[in-house]
């Protein structure tokens, strides 16, 4: 949605776009183009004077404080390729969410799949899955679902999961703007499937 004024014919030889407000998402780092900046409420990009506040969304951090593995939500997983959706925000760079997941005995040992989706315009999220004891467990990377925009979908899958797996998620260190986009959305989706 672009309207482009043209004032060839008043001789000022110039055109310029007229972006419309929420025509566009933002971009990575919260970027938007001139003149607009980022709301992190749609994730539009509109005038700066209209931009709101960042905020979780309503029963996304009931299970705070989150931030280990003693503290963590649990969520009983369904054994097979039924998945359980867990939604979560990280609010600022220093937050964590852990989740703890286990898995029916039938199960154990199967390949648990994880699916992420977070917002493209904030902080990137960095996913750890561990054991109760907090070390890592072996995952591969495997093809997440398409991306819908302002989408970005990663997935990691663990071949041979225990009857307790833990998924902590933070915001990654690098954020390209400064701390200004140090938080964000997220939606886990988590399968058992068979091996």
């Amino acid at each position: 949605m672009r309207r482009v004024a043209c004032f060839v014919a008043l001789g000022l030889g110039a055109c310029e776009p007229d972006i419309y407000s929420g025509a566009y998402y933002c971009g990575p780092a919260l970027a938007c183009p001139d003149e607009q900046a980022c709301d992190r409420l749609s994730e539009t990009c509109v005038p700066p004077d209209v931009v709101g506040a960042f905020a979780c969304p309503a029963d996304s951090e009931t299970a705070e404080p989150d931030d280990d593995v003693t503290a963590a939500a649990v969520v009983a997983l369904a054994c097979l390729n039924q998945a359980e959706i867990v939604e979560g925000c990280l609010a600022d760079g220093a937050d964590g969410d852990v989740t703890h997941f286990t898995i029916p005995p039938a199960c154990v040992g199967n390949q648990a799949r994880f699916d992420l989706r977070t917002a493209l315009a904030f902080g990137d999220v960095m996913v750890e899955v561990t054991d109760a004891a907090g070390t890592a467990l072996p995952t591969t990377a495997c093809t997440a679902p398409a991306a819908s925009p302002p989408e970005l979908t990663s997935c990691l899958a663990v071949p041979a999961a225990p009857a307790d797996v833990y998924v902590r998620m933070t915001i990654a260190p690098d954020a390209d703007c400064d701390g200004a986009c140090a938080f964000n959305r997220t939606t886990l989706s988590v399968t058992v499937a068979a091996s």
